[in-house]
């Protein structure tokens, strides 16, 4: 029998500090104190918090201390229930805060689902069974003798983050995650469920997470209006990973294709003009990331770079001087940054408007400028960091820089490919000591260390229309392209066998080789995003999203998920998250 990956916690229990203080259960004065002494004991601050034995109901409304709790009351008595939910009414939370029957041992939850379990006594429920449906990083709370117990679960070896548009600083967008497979249930949903129009730019500009909190730019304008003047109302949002619940939302008033638009005619960005429709720039994705509890955007499309606290989503610090940040990638505490030029300093730029002509590094605490590099031109999405450098694409040759002093270490001659003037075709990618370039005409594999070229491949278009090709680093092996040795548009839409090799990165020795028979629908196109891929698997986007096993044959094609233009979807957390996309078919 195949062997099927598993939504399953292994189960470790860590014994925190005890808490003496005694609930009172008559003053609603007193269950606001101890509500909030036992929000700030267990440190959860916001999610789905689940009440077991809730009695009265004063201390689960208490509970919702701000809109980002959803609190949900469980009582083996009936009248009880009842009571809660009076009070709950009468203060105008039901919704917010809901009560009902539960006499049991299995928990009414999913698993890996909730983020704070408070209670005095939890029955016939094992701490197993509450350990179960807590997320990770979740806390239990619960009574002993009198005395407060605090569990965490811990954060699984087997599940990652993805903390920026390509995974992480490398531009290598596989996940460490064993856990991510072919769909065996629905975790949340979450509004809208389709993107504002297909003849309207994607509604989800970005969309990264860490720290069990997810983070996306998302325009939540009139779904189905196809007319593009119609307001925008764009907006950083924030969730939890595992339970959906929304956490905060900032709006960013200056976004959308009014702004792109503003800077295409005056020569600042890579948009391009389609009769009379702009499509968003190429690096949108990147004017998010997630590090710990920081995130960091552009508030405004040429707004400086912001720090932002990721529980509460307020300001933590604006970086001076990075006005017009095209590109953020983070790693160790610096920030490295493309900037375009402003208009005054035109002297390198290509005369269509090229990519971002700066380089800025950033302490991420103190907004120091750590140094500054000057390019005529830099290959939008090729900015990266690996091994304690920067390298990126300038079109003419493949450059690294020390990263904690930009002293350039070495430079390589390298054509870089732009396919037009709203998408690069040329794919960089940083892993254990190999620097991987990849464009349609050829695969580059140099030594992150000196810059030596180490082999070279066969060039690979990009899936879809006018996206960069895929190189993933998964499981030790490079794997790239799309069908082996299918090039012609017209029989990569009649595919349905899948052949795909794995290469070593240090000499392209072909290792290892994946096939599977009728493994893909035939016709249409690929979905007009990039590939992601996990350790195991290669999530392609021919109609939904296709497993492709890379260990075994546990092989899926589900062509029901699929994900908005541009940004395409994001495996993590033991998770696949799959934003709201065009098509109301």
């Amino acid at each position: 029998m195949k062997k099927r990956i598993r939504f399953a916690v292994a189960v470790v229990l860590l014994l925190g500090t005890l808490s003496t203080f005694s609930l009172a259960r008559s003053r609603p004065t007193a269950h606001r104190r101890d509500a909030a002494q036992i929000l700030e004991d267990t440190g959860v601050k916001g999610g789905l918090v689940v009440h077991i034995g809730c009695r009265d109901g004063k201390l689960t409304a208490a509970l919702h201390a701000n809109d980002s709790y959803l609190v949900h009351g469980l009582d083996a008595d009936s009248a009880s229930v009842d009571e809660a939910r009076e009070h709950i009414r009468s203060l105008g939370l039901y919704g917010k805060v809901s009560v009902e029957q539960f006499a049991g041992e299995r928990l009414p939850y999913t698993d890996n689902l909730v983020n704070l379990i408070v209670s005095e006594d939890l029955g016939e429920v094992s701490v197993d069974e509450v350990m179960r449906v807590l997320c990770p990083n979740g806390v239990a709370y619960t009574a002993r003798e009198g005395n407060w117990v605090k569990r965490v679960k811990p954060w699984p070896e087997e599940i990652d983050e993805w903390t920026h548009y390509l995974h992480d600083a490398t531009n290598n967008a596989v996940a460490k995650d064993t856990r991510v497979g072919p769909p065996r249930h629905m975790q949340w949903v979450a509004k809208p469920l389709y993107c504002r129009s297909h003849e309207i730019d994607s509604s989800v500009s970005a969309l990264v997470s860490a720290r069990g909190r997810l983070f996306y730019i998302l325009d939540e304008g009139l779904t189905g209006v196809t007319d593009e003047r119609l307001p925008a109302q764009w907006c950083l949002v924030a969730r939890d990973a595992f339970s959906g619940v929304l956490l905060w939302k900032r709006p960013i008033p200056r976004w959308g294709w009014r702004e792109w638009k503003k800077a295409e005619l005056e020569g600042k960005d890579w948009t391009r003009l389609r009769g009379q429709r702009i499509h968003s720039p190429s690096v949108l994705a990147r004017r998010l990331v997630a590090d710990g509890d920081r995130v960091y955007a552009t508030l405004g499309y040429e707004d400086p770079v912001t720090a932002i606290d990721a529980a509460t989503g307020e300001i933590v610090r604006e970086y001076a001087g990075t006005d017009g940040t095209d590109e953020i990638v983070c790693s160790q505490g610096i920030l490295a940054l493309c900037v375009r030029r402003g208009s005054g300093e035109q002297t390198n730029r290509d005369a269509r408007g090229g990519p971002p002509d700066l380089i800025l590094a950033v302490n991420s605490q103190t907004g120091e400028i750590l140094w500054r590099a000057d390019e005529e031109s830099i290959l939008p999405l090729s900015l990266a960091i690996g091994d304690d450098r920067v390298f990126f694409h300038n079109f003419k040759e493949i450059a690294c820089l020390d990263l904690k002093t930009g002293r350039q270490v070495w430079r390589t001659p390298s054509k870089g490919t732009q396919r037009d003037m709203w998408t690069p075709a040329t794919t960089l990618v940083v892993h254990d000591g190999v620097v991987l370039s990849l464009g349609p005409r050829k695969l580059e594999a140099l030594s992150a260390r000196t810059g030596k070229v180490l082999w070279t491949g066969p060039g690979a278009d990009g899936p879809g229309a006018n996206n960069p090709p895929d190189v993933f680093v998964a499981d030790g092996l490079l794997w790239y392209g799309g069908f082996d040795g299918l090039r012609d548009r017209r029989k990569i839409r009649a595919a349905t066998d899948v052949r795909k090799s794995g290469y070593d990165p240090m000499t392209g020795e072909v290792k290892r080789i994946v096939e599977r028979q009728n493994l893909i629908t035939p016709g249409h196109h690929f979905r007009c995003y990039r590939s992601k891929a996990t350790q195991r698997y290669l999530l392609w986007p021919k109609r939904g999203v296709e497993f492709i096993d890379l260990k075994s044959d546990d092989h899926m094609r589900h062509d029901w998920l699929r994900a908005p233009c541009r940004l395409g979807l994001m495996p993590c957390n033991g998770l696949l998250y799959v934003p709201p996309h065009q098509c109301f078919c």
